[in-house]
């Protein structure tokens, strides 16, 4: 024995030593919840890039087209998911040539959705 200590005071406890590995075994069982919530949040991410380069290339597509379609609707093609997109050419006022474009791309059965706007002379 140790001058100054008891023998109870040397080294860990069995009691100690079962709280702590039962403290990293909670640890690591959220590991894989962890990865599965990022995944899922990159899934997103990636489909919501997805679309907002569809509605982007459809605005310029209007544009370059001289707003000559006044709507319409397409599927555009995409490995990641199914994307539906729509889009509308609007007089923004009637005394000007401006016009209103909108582009809307759903995605996800609908639970998600992106809609960009602009104008043009």
């Amino acid at each position: 024995m140790t001058a100054g200590r008891r023998r109870s005071e040397i080294g860990f406890a069995l009691v100690e030593l079962l709280v702590s590995v039962c403290l990293g075994l909670v640890a690591l069982a959220a590991v894989p919840i962890a990865a599965r919530v990022a995944g899922a949040m990159t899934a997103l991410a990636r489909d919501g890039t997805v679309a907002v380069t569809a509605a982007q290339t459809k605005i310029e597509e209007l544009i370059v087209a001289g707003n000559t379609a006044i709507g319409g609707q397409d599927e555009p093609t995409a490995a990641t998911a199914s994307f539906t997109r729509t889009w509308h050419v609007e007089p923004s006022d009637p005394r000007t040539p401006a016009r209103s474009l909108t582009a809307t791309v759903e995605w996800g059965d609908g639970a998600h959705r992106i809609t960009l706007e602009s104008f043009t002379w």
